[in-house]
């Protein structure tokens, strides 16, 4: 997955941040490529911390703990169970199952191509409008565990999972590290809290699309 690498590589400028900013530094990035493609490499750049997702990838593409902690296939690969973490919304409330189910039947009724790819029961009459979001094969069965259900197993789930399109995300608040603003061509992300972050996250980043090939 080129896009990680890129991602983990201390990539183009670091320079010292502005008193207005939380604190730590500015990284400015440049993708060269078409920025406005919803499948560009800048577009996933700006997503990954800005939609936080239950699986995550590290700098090799594989797949980690994300907002859950960790997870076990049962009912021979067409039940997966995901433990949360314990982290908090931006207004203090805990993140629960409840939210994860919410998101992914909000997602479901938007038609993201990932919920159908996923293969969650239910996701695909729920896009065709056959069947309502609620019967899709995401349930909370206690606060901090997540079932998903599957017509048929299947090895790609966790990769689906790390997809923007199932990101647990609330019109009210907000799990991300970063909050992004811009257009496509170059997007500003900053991070949420004012706080240093204890892992070292850049304050700002800057991620600009260069359309030209020759760059």
């Amino acid at each position: 997955m080129t896009m990680r690498i890129f991602l983990a590589a201390p990539l183009l400028l670091i320079a010292a941040c502005g008193q207005s900013g939380p604190e730590g530094a500015r990284l400015a990035v440049t993708v060269v490529g078409d920025a406005d493609r919803p499948d560009s490499l800048a577009r996933r750049l700006a997503d990954e911390p800005t939609l936080p997702t239950l699986i995550a990838r590290d700098g090799a593409g594989q797949t980690v703990a994300g907002l859950a902690s960790s997870w076990r296939f049962v009912d021979d690969g067409r039940s997966l169970i995901l433990r949360l973490r314990p982290v908090k919304w931006s207004d203090g409330k805990p993140l629960e199952s409840a939210n994860v189910v919410a998101a992914f039947r909000r997602a479901a009724t938007a038609r993201e191509a990932v919920v159908a790819q996923s293969g969650l029961t239910g996701a695909d009459a729920i896009a065709a409008r056959r069947l309502p979001a609620t019967r899709l094969g995401v349930m909370a069965p206690i606060a901090r565990v997540v079932e998903l259900r599957l017509d048929s197993a299947s090895p790609l789930l966790l990769g689906w999972l790390a997809e923007p399109g199932l990101a647990v995300v609330r019109a009210d608040a907000t799990l991300a590290d970063y909050k992004a603003s811009g257009t496509p061509a170059q997007r500003v992300l900053k991070r949420t809290r004012m706080a240093a972050s204890p892992e070292a996250r850049p304050a700002e980043i800057t991620i600009t699309g260069n359309p030209d090939a020759a760059a």
